[in-house]
């Protein structure tokens, strides 16, 4: 039997008010009971209590068993919407009361299922006060114990700001749906987070086995009526008739089947029905894949800081020859964005990380680490939500010089939910002279602003990169760039010196131009000359000169 490693203490909170019969009204909180159940890992301590107006502690904090899985699939079924008015406050408080002081617990969780309304009176003023005291004073105790929020909003009125500061600001997950269906697809996944297990990769619904798994419990969707089978390595087929056999359980629900397999065989496994990509297979044993450095939330620019690491028991495995044989690749699939796949490089105390860890997209992207070595296969898989920065840069030409792009435009971005933001700026000259500076903040009656850069020289070229400083809502601490460009400098305006044939040629042109001048006054005055000794010159004697009147014949 694989060695039990240290678990999650999880508290589960239900919300059973008379505002979710019209909020929930396909009663949703069911199913995603069900699963905790069956999925939540063996040994950790986990209690479930129902609330409205008052909290009803449902099923006390214990270590899970059979017995406990048992209680809280039952416990299930008592799902209602009767009770009067929904204090939040107080369920939260609750749960966090029940958590003791026992470090075994690998880390500690409060899964909230609500429709986020808090209501304790009809005095909407009333309401408004407890709902600001829960974000004012409840939710920094809850952060400071360590305990982090996972809110599951079950209708299309939840008060979506309410759970989106519970859960961001403990480093809890959100999911919000009023849809049965993918309530259970995108709590899976929350669990993914929340409650980590090793997994075995589920290709064309096929899946191998290896000797060290004591356990594997297969979760399968299907159509309504579609049924399921699966065949082991020995081509024994597997049905829900043959549940209750040593070692099979099997529960069938609306939309998937949940499979659990007590020392399977080893080899190669066939699931038989739809392949589905939140198909998956779950497995107990002592060779185990873990993650590290991913929180729940990050910003675009941020490192992932991805880490993975193997162990036999609570042992790092550092057999050199064991990790020559492997081939560790992490898939990476943002929100709407195509999936990437990079390969993971070990260093030299077995660990493997990313060569570009760089956070990219937005919204809830999704990793998955795979381990492979022939028969020997182990998955696992995190969610972490990326946030946009919380400004955007760009570079205009200064109004009065529009060759010289020297303005700094500056945009915030509300969306990313940062706090105590402060912008710097390093400029680099072409020489490598370099200076850090805060640039101004943004001004309470303006949108976007700039920072003229002015005091640069006109004449040089810099290099200007800024970056944001701050928090984000789980008050974790962020450095990231918002931009980087390069400042050209402009060409000073100056006469060419002349060259060395440039001042050799400007006085001889003056010679010969003078030298042609002379000669052409020279061909001038010759033909002149010549001009007057062919040409006689007239004179006037008594027969040529004109009569004056009177004069005689």
């Amino acid at each position: 039997m694989a060695e039990v490693p240290r678990q999650p203490a999880i508290h589960a909170l239900v919300d059973v008010s008379a505002s979710m019969r019209r909020t929930d009204p396909a009663n949703v909180r069911v199913p995603a009971v069900r699963l905790l159940a069956q999925l939540v890992p063996e040994q950790s301590r986990t209690g479930i209590w129902f609330f409205a107006d008052t909290v009803e502690t449902t099923l006390p904090v214990q270590a899970v068993d059979a017995e406990w899985r048992a209680a809280a699939s039952l416990i299930a079924d008592d799902v209602h919407s009767r009770g009067h008015g929904t204090d939040i406050g107080a369920a939260l408080q609750a749960a966090v009361d029940a958590f003791d002081d026992d470090t075994e617990a690998s880390s500690r969780h409060v899964l909230l299922f609500t429709d986020g309304q808090v209501h304790l009176s009809r005095d909407d003023a009333v309401n408004a006060t407890e709902r600001q005291r829960i974000i004012a004073e409840l939710l920094p105790a809850i952060r400071e114990a360590g305990i982090h929020v996972h809110a599951v909003g079950l209708s299309d009125e939840v008060d979506a700001e309410l759970l989106q500061a519970l859960a961001e600001g403990t480093g809890g997950q959100l999911v919000l749906t009023a849809d049965a269906e993918q309530l259970e697809r995108l709590f899976l996944r929350l669990f993914d987070s929340v409650t980590p297990r090793d997994r075995v990769p589920l290709e064309g619904n096929r899946f191998v086995v290896d000797m060290s798994v004591s356990e594997l419990t297969v979760v399968a969707f299907r159509s309504a009526d579609a049924e399921i089978s699966l065949t082991a390595p020995d081509g024994q087929v597997l049905t829900p008739a043959d549940a209750g056999d040593a070692g099979l359980r099997w529960r069938r629900e609306q939309r998937y089947d949940l499979i659990t397999v007590e020392n399977p065989e080893h080899g190669t496994w066939q699931l038989d029905g739809e392949e589905d990509p939140d198909n998956r297979v779950l497995v107990i044993t002592d060779l185990r894949l873990h993650l590290g450095g991913l929180p729940a939330y990050l910003l675009a620019g941020e490192e992932l800081g991805l880490e993975a690491w193997l162990t036999d028991g609570e042992t790092a495995i550092t057999d050199t020859g064991f990790h020559d044989a492997l081939g560790v690749t992490a898939q990476i699939q943002p929100g709407g964005d195509r999936t990437v796949h990079r390969p993971m490089q070990r260093d030299d105390h077995y660990r493997y990380q990313l060569a570009e860890q760089e956070a990219r997209g937005g919204g809830a992207t999704r990793v998955t680490v795979t381990v492979e070595a022939g028969t020997f296969q182990r998955q696992q898989m995190r969610s972490v939500v990326v946030l946009p920065k919380p400004a955007t840069a760009r570079i205009a030409p200064l109004p009065d010089d529009p060759d010289l792009d020297r303005r700094l435009l500056l945009s915030p971005d509300e969306r990313s939910r940062a706090t105590s933001v402060a912008l710097y700026a390093r400029v680099t000259s072409d020489r490598g002279e370099s200076s850090r500076f805060r640039l101004p903040g943004q001004p309470e009656d303006a949108t976007d602003w700039y920072v003229d850069m002015d005091h640069l020289d006109a004449e040089r070229d810099y290099v200007l990169t800024v970056e944001a400083h701050g928090r984000l809502p789980d008050e974790r601490e962020f450095a990231v760039e918002i931009g980087a460009f390069h400042l050209p400098g402009q060409a000073p305006d100056v006469a060419a010196p002349e060259t060395r044939s440039s001042q050799i040629g400007r006085p001889l042109l003056v010679i010969v131009l003078v030298a042609f001048n002379i000669a052409l006054l020279g061909v001038i005055i010759i033909g002149f000359l010549a001009f007057r000794r062919r040409t006689p010159v007239p004179s006037f004697d008594d027969s040529t000169r004109p009569r004056k009147e009177g004069d005689a014949s």
